[in-house]
């Protein structure tokens, strides 16, 4: 399967004009899955997408469009991203619990 170019995440932008680096990518071929943190007044919440890359003449772009081929791959990252937010939000959940019980 082709890699695509080294790229950066497109980057999100904070409400102080900053950008936002992503949580999490993982890739494969041209596929990569990216999950942002982003804070709410209820606390951390983690979005995820799904981007497909592809060559346009000399350029390449970005879609969120997948082929049929792409599904299979798609699930196993995307579950593999779900076990890296769960984990995630397991620890901080238990650093909260130790930080109360001090």
């Amino acid at each position: 399967m082709a890699t695509a170019t080294k790229q950066r995440p497109p980057q999100q932008q904070r409400s102080n004009g900053q950008a936002n680096k992503p949580f999490y990518v993982v890739r494969r071929g041209l596929l990569k899955v990216v999950v942002w943190e982003n804070q709410t007044t209820n606390g951390s919440m983690f979005s995820t997408q799904v981007v497909r890359s592809y060559r346009d003449g000399e350029d390449w772009k970005e879609t969120h469009s997948l082929n049929r081929e792409d599904l299979l791959h798609a699930s196993k990252m995307l579950d593999q991203v779900d076990t890296v937010i769960h984990r995630e939000e397991e620890k901080r959940r238990e650093q909260q619990s130790s930080g109360n019980n001090e």
